[in-house]
C-alpha cells in the first residue's frame, strides 16, 4: 500500500507496541499511573546504544537519543559500556532499522513541501529536535500521555534551556485510538489533559 501524502500535513505514527500492554498489566492504566513508559526509555536507550556504533552505515542517527535517556536508566544499562552487548536483544536492529526508516520517510516528506508533523504516542522522540536547522519552518506536534509529556518536556529544556517554539506537546490521557477524542495544544507547554471523564 502506498500513502499519498498531504503538503499541509505529514501524520507520523511512532507507537510503541507495548503502550497498551504495559497499561493492561493491572488496574490502573499507564496513564492513571503517573509513571513514565518504560518502553519508552529501553527504545531511547537502544538508539543511543546504536548511534555510538563504529560502522557509520549501521550507526543510528539519533544522536540525541542518549541525552533524552534518563540518567538513571543509562547508568544501569548493561549497555552503557558495553554497546556489542545490546546486539544479543532482540529489539536492537528493529529499533534501528526503524529509526532510519521513519527518518528516510519523514526527510522525503518534508522535502517535498509538508508544513507539519503530528508524532502520536512521542515518547522520546527527537526529530522536532534532530531536524529542527535542516527543516526551521515545519512544525511538530508531539502527543502522549500526561507523564511522558511532562518528563519529555523537562529534558527537553534540560537539553536546549527552552522548548523550540515550533514544538508544541500536547497531552491526553489515551491515544486516541482508545478515546476517540485529541487534546488542544499549546506553545511550547502541555495542555490541558482532556480525556473523557470515566463513567459513573
Amino acid at each position: 500500500m502506498r500513502w499519498t501524502l498531504s503538503p499541509a500535513m505529514l501524520l507520523v505514527a511512532v507507537l510503541a507496541p507495548q503502550l497498551f500492554s504495559e497499561a493492561q498489566q493491572s488496574d490502573k492504566t499507564l496513564a492513571a499511573s503517573g509513571r513514565v513508559s518504560t518502553t519508552a526509555e529501553a527504545v531511547c536507550m537502544l538508539r543511543a546504544v546504536a548511534a555510538k556504533h563504529l560502522d557509520p552505515k549501521i550507526r543510528n542517527p539519533d544522536y540525541l537519543a542518549e541525552k533524552f535517556v534518563s540518567a538513571e536508566v543509562w547508568r544501569t544499562s548493561p549497555y552503557r559500556n558495553d554497546p556489542d552487548r545490546a546486539r544479543s536483544n532482540p529489539n536492537y536492529f528493529w529499533v534501528n532499522a526503524r529509526t532510519h526508516h521513519m527518518d528516510a520517510l519523514l526527510v522525503d516528506a518534508l522535502s517535498t513541501g509538508v508544513t507539519q508533523v503530528v508524532n502520536l504516542g512521542a515518547g522520546f522522540d527527537s526529530r522536532a529536535y534532530r531536524f529542527r536547522e535542516r527543516f526551521a519552518t515545519v512544525r511538530f506536534f508531539e502527543l502522549d500521555l500526561p507523564a511522558m509529556v511532562a518528563a519529555k518536556r523537562e529534558r527537553v529544556v534540560k537539553i536546549f534551556g527552552a522548548v523550540p517554539d515550533r514544538v508544541r506537546s500536547t497531552r491526553s490521557c489515551a491515544m486516541p485510538a482508545t478515546t476517540g477524542r485529541s487534546a488542544r495544544s499549546s506553545s511550547g507547554k502541555a495542555s490541558r489533559c482532556t480525556c473523557p471523564r470515566p463513567p459513573t
